[in-house]
C-alpha cells in the first residue's frame, strides 16, 4: 500500500508541467504559427484587449485578436494532450520526474479507467471550453 501524497509535490508536479507545456509549445509554436506567435509575443494583442474594455471598435485591432485566439487555442489543446497523458499512464511527465502516480483512495494501483475519469474530471472546464470554440 503506497502513502497517499500531500498538495505540495503535486503542486511542484503541475509547475513542472506547466514549464513543460510552455517551452515545447513556444517552441512548435514558433514554427508552424511563426507570423502570429511574432505578433503575440510582440505583445499587440494587449492593444487589441485595451480597444475591447474601453468599448471602441475593434476592427483595426480584428489581426491581434485573431492571433490571440489561434495562440490561445493552440495553448489550450496542446495542453489538454499533453495531459492526456496522465490519462493513459496515471502520471504526467512531471508526476512522472517526481516518482508520483494516481491511485485508488486505498493507495493501491488505479486502472486506466480511473485514470481517464480523474483526468475528464480534472480537465471537464477546459475540454467543454475547447468543445465551445470549436463549435
Amino acid at each position: 500500500m503506497k502513502v497517499r501524497i500531500g498538495f505540495g509535490p503535486r503542486l511542484l508536479a503541475f509547475i513542472v508541467d506547466s514549464f513543460i507545456i510552455g517551452f515545447t509549445a513556444s517552441i512548435v509554436m514558433s514554427f508552424i504559427m511563426a507570423n502570429t506567435f511574432q505578433q503575440f509575443m510582440s505583445g499587440q494583442y494587449i492593444d487589441a484587449l485595451t480597444a475591447l474594455s474601453q468599448g471602441q471598435d475593434p476592427s483595426a485591432q480584428s489581426g491581434s485578436l485573431q492571433s490571440l485566439l489561434r495562440v490561445s487555442s493552440f495553448i489550450t489543446s496542446w495542453s489538454l494532450l499533453y495531459m492526456l497523458i496522465e490519462g493513459f499512464l496515471g502520471a504526467s511527465p512531471g508526476k512522472m520526474l517526481l516518482g508520483l502516480k494516481i491511485g485508488t483512495g486505498k493507495g493501491e494501483i488505479a486502472d486506466t479507467r480511473i485514470y481517464f475519469n480523474r483526468y475528464l474530471a480534472k480537465n471537464s472546464a477546459s475540454l467543454l471550453m475547447v468543445l465551445a470554440k470549436t463549435t
